[in-house]
Formats: C-alpha cells, sequence, structure tokens
C-alpha cells in the first residue's frame, strides 16, 4: 500500500480518461517577414501571421501565444512604444494589446530590440472556425519600429486548444 490505500485499490481501470487539460489540436506559424512602421495612431496588419483554428468544443480554452522579433528607435528624449494586439475580427476591437517601449530621460536617441512576448488565454466560445490576426502600431515619438528586422529573425505565433 501507498499512501494508506490498500495495494489495488487504484486501478487504470478506476482513473478518469479523457478529462481537461490536454492539448487538443496546435496551430503555429513562424515568420521572417519584414514589417516597419513610423509614428502612427492605426494599428497595421501583419498578415504573414494570420492564423485560423476551428476549436472542437465551445467550453474548450484556446491559449495564444505570441513572439515578436522587435526593433524601436528615435532620435529624441521621449520614447514611444511599439504596440501588438491580437483581435480575431480584422481589427474592429483586440483580444490583447501589449507594448513594447522603449525611453530616455536626458537628450539623445534610443534604440532597443529583443522579444516581445505575449500569451492570453480566452474562451472558445462556440465550434465556429476563426482567425486570429495580428496587428502593430507606433505611437509617441517613436522614430521607427521594425518586426523580423533582421535577415535571421524570426516571430511566430501559437494557439493550443486546451480540453475544458
Amino acid at each position: 500500500s501507498a499512501g494508506g490505500l490498500p495495494a489495488g485499490t487504484v486501478t487504470s481501470a478506476t482513473l478518469a480518461s479523457g478529462v481537461g487539460g490536454k492539448i487538443v489540436q496546435v496551430k503555429y506559424v513562424t515568420t521572417g517577414t519584414n514589417y516597419t512602421t513610423g509614428t502612427s495612431s492605426t494599428f497595421t496588419h501583419m498578415p504573414a501571421f494570420d492564423l485560423s483554428i476551428t476549436p472542437t468544443s465551445a467550453s474548450n480554452r484556446l491559449i495564444l501565444n505570441v513572439s515578436i522579433a522587435a526593433e524601436t528607435w528615435h532620435g529624441s528624449t521621449q520614447g514611444g512604444p511599439l504596440h501588438i494586439g491580437i483581435t480575431d475580427d480584422n481589427g474592429s476591437s483586440y483580444l490583447i494589446e501589449r507594448r513594447f517601449y522603449p525611453y530616455r530621460y536626458d537628450t539623445g536617441g534610443i534604440y532597443k530590440e529583443g522579444e516581445l512576448g505575449i500569451i492570453t488565454d480566452i474562451s472558445a466560445g462556440s465550434t465556429n472556425a476563426r482567425t486570429y490576426k495580428i496587428y502593430h502600431k507606433a505611437s509617441g515619438s517613436v522614430s521607427n519600429t521594425s518586426i523580423n528586422q533582421e535577415s535571421w529573425d524570426k516571430s511566430s505565433f501559437v494557439i493550443y486548444e486546451v480540453a475544458a
């Protein structure tokens, strides 16, 4: 016996199977497509990241995982962020928005590069097919932003459907 249970009390036949927490399906895209923008108050679609999924159950969860190779720079004393938004309605609204923010308190420019990671989960809500899209914009006094600036840069978008 282990933990006070008599031997044979718990067998594979008495354990639940097919319960929540299992990954049902995975959709992903990896891209090196470069997207560059100057300061803008409007989000711009990055079509290389479009990812479609048809959930198998309305009660399942969708985990959205984005990894962006980002660079931003400006030549003034104040910064401004690169914004990344994920949408399932062509940019009418955003499920989540994150900022990649350089800032400098003295005079002179600034340059920042690195990975911008976003992980969030949402309810599947239905078994209807849908396409998730990623948009970007730069705000403040940013001179320029770039996604996948260098030839070796790669960014990815992964959607996991997890059983409820």
